[in-house]
């Protein structure tokens, strides 16, 4: 029994030394290595990317849609409002008319107490006419009337101020003997009383019960000052030749493209220009001379195809699309953009048509420029980055990896070419550490309607794996190349994208 366990134990030592012939298993220096690849296409990444995906960098969801085609559009619009308001035309302030009349001193003499007691009656015209609009009538919504007199009179007892064409609120004219008047409510004719051909002056009457004095004067001076002070219409009913309103803004913004940078060229672009204008009666032209986007270095881009843009305004208590309905343009997005800027005259009664309009302070003409945008566009220079989370947890024994080999999968069903570039990020400082490509990846596109596969292997050696183990997550950079020709994304339009690594072991 002895020699049989004595005979076995050789044998098993024997065959130990045998197979190690070509390296000492005993060397206990390198019992923390491992030789060999000992992992196999281990899943350390993943990413799904989706059209939508992308044009949720130009803002918030609902502003993509889609047709019934499954095309993508961005819809955006940009208001304008209360551009002409009503209420500010109607805003007059305070005017002054200063009147002086002269009247004799009495022929007959006076008594011999030297004075007399008389009635005085004069007149003062107060005109209203603009250089480009003749006002027919007008209601006030506030204001005051208040008349001022600067007499050689000894004693003005009474003045009583009319007018035929002030009516009051009650429906009776102008009829009173105080000096301040209060107009809210009140209507005003810019008419001959008479002929009622427009004349564009209003009458006030004076009846002056006064006393004169037995002066040397041979006449006697009365001067008047008709204020109408914080005058404010509620309605204007008149007569426009014409009027010019220029407008211009530049408004600061910032393009909420997030993950997209460069120049795209957007291709057949519909600029809708919808306008409501409550003027009654009242046409108007626009003149666009200028609509762009611009920022930082990039050249601007203009929304329309050409300057000046004309376009007719009509009377309209809705927004009413006046753009011919068969025009597209074609719009440059940069990411440098971040102001839009607009200049434009608004050409009151362009054709000088002697039609009454009507002005009401509610009254406004309001603009928007509404744009619908398939997504049918030219790559300029256009990048996409984002990042992809890196999960190396499945590793065993990091610390002996001697490389690993990437191998990734690109799925894509994206309507351009793409060349990829994929980077480390520091887990620290969130910055770029290295780059695991050496060029960039030709993906080719997907326009079979079938996913289209590229593969490559990427060897990470010992220098970037250094960086990679300090990454939590992978950049990936997509340059967009449409090949000179127009790319329409659609709800189909997707690329997957799965890491899986090879880990080769050192000694």
């Amino acid at each position: 029994m002895k020699k049989l366990l004595f005979w076995g134990t050789a044998l098993v030592l024997t065959a130990l030394l045998m197979f190690s012939c070509n390296k000492n298993r005993f060397d206990f220096d390198h019992l923390d290595t491992a030789q060999g690849s000992g992992q196999w296409k281990l899943p350390i990444g993943s990413m799904y990317i989706t059209a939508e995906d992308l044009l949720t960098q130009l803002g918030e969801n609902d502003l993509i849609s889609h047709d019934d085609a499954g095309n993508l559009l961005v819809r955006y619009s940009v208001s304008m409002e209360n551009l002409v308001l009503g209420s500010s035309m109607l805003n007059l302030g305070t005017m002054n008319n200063e009147t002086v009349t002269q009247f004799e001193k009495p022929a007959t003499g006076f008594p011999s107490w030297g004075y007399i007691d008389t009635v005085l009656y004069c007149r003062q015209s107060i005109s209203m006419k603009a250089d480009s609009a003749y006002i027919v009538s007008a209601i006030f919504k506030s204001g005051q009337l208040v008349m001022t007199p600067y007499s050689s009179f000894s004693d003005i007892r009474e003045i009583r101020m009319s007018s035929p064409d002030i009516i009051m609120p009650g429906g009776d004219s102008l009829n009173t003997t105080d000096r301040s008047v209060d107009l809210s409510g009140a209507t005003i004719n810019i008419k001959d009383p008479t002929s009622g051909e427009l004349d564009s002056t209003f009458v006030i009457n004076y009846a002056i019960s006064c006393r004169m004095d037995d002066t040397p004067l041979d006449t006697y001076e009365l001067t008047t000052i008709i204020a109408m002070t914080k005058i404010q219409l509620r309605e204007l009913t008149g007569y426009v030749n014409s009027y010019v309103y220029e407008h211009s803004q530049d408004s600061a913004f910032k393009l909420p493209l997030g993950k997209i940078q460069g120049q795209m060229t957007l291709v057949g672009a519909k600029m809708r220009v919808l306008e409501k204008n409550t003027f009654g009666n009242l046409n108007a032209k626009l003149r666009v001379t200028r609509a762009e986007f611009h920022g930082g270095s990039a050249t601007p881009s203009p929304v329309f195809s050409h300057f000046p843009y004309e376009l007719d305004i009509v009377e309209s208590f809705d927004y009413k699309d006046v753009t011919p309905s068969s025009e597209t343009t074609t719009i440059g997005i940069n990411t440098e953009y971040d102001a839009f800027r607009f200049d434009a005259s608004l050409d009151l009664n362009p054709d000088h048509e002697y039609s009454l309009i009507r002005i009401n302070d509610t009254s406004s003409l309001s603009l928007k420029l509404d744009a619908t945008i398939p997504m049918r566009f030219n790559s300029d220079g256009i990048y996409y980055q984002d990042t992809m989370k890196l999960n190396l947890s499945s590793l065993n024994a990091p610390d002996i990896i001697k490389e690993i080999m990437l191998s990734t999968t690109f799925d894509s069903e994206m309507p351009f070419n793409l060349w990829a570039q994929l980077y480390t990020l520091d887990s620290i400082t969130e910055r770029i550490s290295d780059s695991l490509l050496v060029n960039p990846l030709y993906i080719a596109s997907g326009t079979t309607g079938k996913p289209v596969q590229t593969d490559a292997e990427i060897i990470v050696d010992q220098d970037r794996l250094k960086h990679m183990k300090r990454s939590k997550k992978l950049m990936l950079r997509f340059a967009i190349d449409t090949d000179n020709k127009e790319a329409v994304l659609t709800t189909k339009s997707a690329i997957n994208i799965a890491l899986k690594a090879d880990v080769i072991y050192g000694d």
